[in-house]
């Protein structure tokens, strides 16, 4: 039975609006509350970490549109133990596997260029282009500000944190009278090993009207939240859909 407003987000695609302690509630596949959550221990056990594992429960209004993750909760993530599918997907010529990138995430050089398009407007268009390569998730892509028209972009009030990089800050794409909220993200000041990204703008391809690799259209991730483009030189499976959170 799903009651309360934490599964509601995460249907919706918004996981980034609650709490971290309602958002383990749900990626467990236990019924969350607006007023009441299990035990840290038992969260702990049914994800699969050690209930040693202890940190305060942070309760912050799904209505702020902010998401906060301190540095005992990012330990949490990044130690948490993940699976890998049962059945991984062939390699062909030319392609590489999600499940051969590394995990802290890599930052990489993108020789190939990148564009990306809302309402008929090219918004973002580089050659100078870089990519996040993470185990299970399709890489991210990121541009350089200079390559980005930003009058085209506007700041949203809420944030999300990811336990490698930090904190992001999200943006609607606005142009010719449509919107996209949480269309694009960045990191003001990213975590160490990854300031390669500050200031740089990625954009989730299920939110922009096309992005490309080359002459290549994008596929977005699977699921709505993790914004990684699939080409077709990549194989999967990717994290996304329900029953991959641990991937």
């Amino acid at each position: 039975m799903e009651t309360g407003l934490a599964p509601r987000l995460w249907a919706l695609g918004r996981p980034e609006w609650i709490p971290a302690y309602a958002r383990m509630t749900v990626m467990a596949g236990m019924a969350a509350t607006d007023t009441g959550f299990p035990s840290t221990r038992e969260l702990t056990a049914r994800l699969g970490g050690s209930d040693e594992v202890q940190w305060r429960p942070r309760k912050v209004s799904p209505e702020e549109k902010e998401f906060a993750m301190d540095e005992d909760e990012a330990a949490y993530w990044r130690g948490l133990r993940r699976e890998r599918p049962e059945r991984i997907e062939a390699l062909g010529p030319g392609r590489e596997s999600v499940w051969d990138y590394p995990r802290p995430p890599r930052v990489e050089a993108v020789s190939a260029p990148l564009r990306v398009e809302f309402a008929g407007v090219v918004v973002a268009e580089t050659r100078r282009g870089l990519r996040v390569a993470e185990t299970s998730s399709p890489p991210a892509y990121y541009f350089p500000p200079e390559d980005v028209k930003t009058a085209f972009l506007r700041p949203m009030r809420h944030a999300a944190f990811c336990e490698w990089k930090g904190e992001a800050s999200y943006w609607t794409l606005s142009a010719r009278g449509r919107e996209s909220e949480a269309a694009a993200w960045s990191y003001a000041s990213p975590n160490a090993g990854y300031e390669a990204l500050a200031g740089w703008f990625a954009f989730h391809a299920g939110r922009a009207d096309a992005c490309y690799v080359g002459d290549e259209r994008a596929a977005p991730q699977p699921g709505g939240y993790y914004g990684g483009w699939i080409t077709s030189s990549v194989s999967g499976p990717f994290k996304g859909e329900p029953g991959t959170e641990r991937w």
